[in-house]
């Protein structure tokens, strides 16, 4: 049995990870901003324990971490911790790049990359102390083949991605991994959820984007179960020595980021902008 800190796990990829794992035998805590009661009158009795943290709050992260570590020692005695972490919390924000304000795109990197650093900077000195430990960053496919109109995110995403590429090599000496998953596109409440520039209205981007936003909101809505990337975050979890990356998703997704580093530039961002109305 492994204990396990899920954040963002109210909803999507995160709530479907935390069941599987707890259904597994581990011990989990999920992580939302909304009180533990508040969460679980929406969604009713789960098999893993809510703890209040906001990503974005240094506070909050350090105080949630405390009360997870507190719990461990209560019930597993004061020489356990964290042996898994899995960075899932995010948001997205939608809108050209010209119309999204300082506050909206730093709101995106606030939570989908530096929150992610916070708690890894609130978990790793436990870790090391112990000589073990793994931490899983919810990546994108995102963070592969950009998007337009979400600019923002794909940023975050490909930060991560070169965040988890650093934290892996410096923690490999004290017996802790890293690794990334990267989904495509998955049955989440992400489309529900994705915030609007304010300024995308009435904005000489709007026709375009409309199209374009339209194709990628198809894609969601009509994607497979977040369980699959759970299963996706659970192998990543039991293997002896973790990949660097894991992509999963439907397969043409997939085959995308593969062939655009196949096809010169130019010809790929042609296929992109047909494939996505852009044209």
């Amino acid at each position: 049995m492994a204990t396990i800190l899920v954040t963002g796990a109210s909803s999507g990829i995160g709530l479907s990870t935390a069941r599987l794992l707890a259904s597994r035998g581990h011990r989990v805590f999920g992580t939302s901003r909304r009180s533990p009661e508040a969460v679980v009158a929406k969604l009713g009795a789960q098999p893993f324990t809510f703890v209040t943290m906001d990503v974005r709050d240094p506070g909050s992260v350090a105080a949630a971490i405390a009360e997870v570590h507190r719990q461990i020692a209560d019930e597993l005695g004061p020489d356990q911790g964290l042996d898994v972490v899995v960075n899932n919390a995010g948001m997205g924000v939608a809108g050209a790049l010209e119309d999204t304000s300082d506050a909206e795109a730093l709101e995106q990197l606030d939570t989908n990359f530096l929150g992610v650093h916070r708690v890894c900077r609130a978990v790793l000195p436990d870790m090391r102390a112990r000589g073990r430990g793994r931490i899983v960053n919810v990546g994108s496919l995102a963070g592969r083949i950009t998007l337009p109109f979400q600019g923002f995110y794909s940023a975050s995403k490909y930060a991560l991605s070169a965040y988890t590429e650093a934290l892996r090599m410096e923690l490999r000496a004290f017996g802790v991994s890293a690794t990334l998953i990267e989904p495509g596109d998955f049955q989440t409440g992400f489309t529900d959820a994705r915030q609007l520039a304010a300024a995308s209205e009435g904005s000489a981007y709007a026709p375009t984007m409309t199209k374009t936003m339209a194709v990628f909101e198809a894609d969601e809505l009509s994607g497979r179960s977040p369980d699959e990337v759970a299963r996706a975050i659970a192998r990543a979890i039991d293997v002896r020595n973790p990949r660097v990356r894991y992509t999963v998703g439907p397969l043409g997704q997939r085959l995308g980021v593969m062939l655009r580093s196949l096809m010169p530039e130019r010809v790929f961002e042609a296929i992109f902008s047909k494939l996505y109305k852009l044209r």
